[in-house]
């Protein structure tokens, strides 16, 4: 009942709602002749026009959309100096793109068989990290990068794709993220160097030249400079207030005091950490920050930005809309689920008849059912998270990593096995019972991955809206700026 009492009234005031813009944007393209019309109407239809006008003007227009910025995108459009002049350097290459403004690669892929004095690295080594910084040294010259620089690469993760290992880096200097510079290196089935994406901040005495820049400002008076810019209010630092701390991250909460003066208000509370924006020349100390807000009579998040404020003088050098996400095409699965509106899960391949299980014994064998193909991008949770982005190519995603854990070892390593797409957007294995799993049979753990897969997502976008949301510390990689730990789980 209170579902329904809900929704009457969500579509009354919607209904409600249209009618007031139209009159609301017809009056402001004739506001000359509207303000004569209105004001000569009777006062049983000025009463109420004017009235709903006051009130739609400050209902809706409280917080205006915000265009994404990157300071360091604007530096892009100058062009630095390139190595890539330098032959040497680029003779085994096959393809090559740069970034203008730093004039390093942010992709760089070799030529079948090239880097023969690398490709024996394997016999060297088995330490994966090792080998992928040594590839990066070899071609430390052409992204810039010193000793310092090279030594900023942290360890992010590591994949089997295949027959080819990724490795990822991510920058941290003092132990303070360099705002999106990662560097990642994919090698073949004898460890020999692919390719490489992204890049580092290439600075000189890098350590040395951040150990010499100081955060001026607190993380309260970043908070205040980005709610300024979404919100066109001035708002002091004292008004905020810590809540938590957890890691590098902290949460900040406004006073009781400030949100009565605001004209909207904290859906969540303000998550931020220190981290170095890479500029062209120079790393500058910010705070990166997750903000959502609502209208002051309203519980939904009406918006979600993402902000990054320099410490040094409280000015804007990025901006992202967290709510500005694509529509994602759907995957298709061969699970055994319901093929129905709600695709639930089967309790096993048997079906759900046998579970709990009947008194009596039965008395005869049990018969697996067939798999449906179910086609989804979520499930049943009222945001539609996609359980995997557009160009996925094996069942890893924001909630779940599915994969054979072959290896034994704690995570995702070497020897370990995720199920890749078998046609586009699909994940189409038969699972054959006349069978025995085994490591070297990867057909038979496809399809056992893949239902992992689905299942676990399923109880992940079940569990959301019942409580278990990123608040709560659910699974996620990203938490599209709601809050809550990341990478839980």
């Amino acid at each position: 009942m209170r579902f329904i009492l809900f929704y009457e009234v969500a579509l009354s005031f919607t209904m409600h709602k249209q009618k007031w813009m139209q009159i609301y944007e017809l009056f402001l393209s004739q506001q000359p002749k509207w303000v004569m019309d209105v004001m000569t109407m009777p006062t049983f239809i000025k009463t109420p026009v004017l009235i709903g006008l006051s009130l739609l003007s400050s209902l809706s227009l409280n917080i205006q959309a915000k265009p994404n910025y990157s300071a360091f995108a604007e530096q892009s459009r100058t062009t630095a100096k390139s190595l890539l002049s330098d032959k040497r350097l680029i003779a085994d290459t096959h393809s090559i793109s740069v970034e203008p403004a730093l004039g390093v690669p942010n992709f760089l892929w070799l030529k079948p068989g090239a880097n023969p004095s690398l490709s024996s690295a394997k016999s060297a080594s088995n330490n994966l990290e090792a080998i992928a910084r040594g590839h990066i040294a070899h071609y430390a010259k052409l992204y810039r990068l010193t000793t310092a620089s090279l030594s900023s690469a942290r360890l992010q993760d590591q994949q089997r794709l295949g027959d080819s290992t990724l490795v990822r880096f991510a920058q941290v200097i003092n132990g303070i993220d360099v705002f999106e510079r990662h560097i990642n290196v994919l090698m073949d089935k004898q460890l020999a160097l692919t390719a490489i994406s992204g890049y580092l901040a290439p600075h000189q005495n890098i350590n040395t030249a951040v150990a010499n820049i100081a955060f001026k400002l607190s993380l309260p008076e970043a908070i205040s400079s980005a709610l300024a810019d979404l919100s066109d209010q001035a708002l002091a630092a004292s008004a905020l207030q810590l809540s938590e701390q957890r890691g590098e991250y902290q949460w900040y909460v406004l006073t009781d005091r400030a949100q009565a003066k605001l004209k909207f208000k904290l859906s969540q509370a303000v998550r931020g950490k220190k981290v170095y924006y890479p500029l062209a020349e120079r790393l500058e100390p910010a705070y990166y920050l997750e903000i959502t807000t609502a209208d002051q009579d309203e519980t939904d998040s009406d918006s979600a930005y993402s902000y990054v404020i320099s410490a040094q003088d409280g000015r804007l050098l990025a901006r992202t809309d967290l709510t500005a996400h694509d529509a994602h095409q759907p995957f298709s699965y061969r699970v055994w689920a319901e093929q129905a509106t709600l695709p639930l899960p089967d309790d096993s391949p048997y079906g759900n008849d046998l579970t709990p299980f009947p008194e009596i014994a039965p008395t005869q064998a049990a018969t697996p059912i067939a798999a449906n193909l179910i086609q989804l991008s979520c499930g049943p949770i009222s945001t539609c998270d996609p359980w995997l982005p557009d160009t996925a190519v094996q069942t890893v995603g924001n909630n779940v990593d599915a994969y054979a854990d072959i290896s034994r070892g704690d995570g995702f390593s070497l020897h370990d096995l995720r199920a890749p797409l078998s046609a586009d957007h699909t994940f189409d294995y038969a699972y054959d019972f006349n069978e025995y799993d085994s490591d070297n049979r990867p057909g038979q753990l496809y399809p056992v991955i893949v239902q992992a897969f689905y299942t676990t997502n399923f109880l992940h976008d079940w569990l959301y809206d019942h409580g278990f949301n990123e608040q709560a510390g659910n699974g996620q990689d990203q938490n599209y700026g709601r809050g809550g730990p990341k990478s839980i789980g």
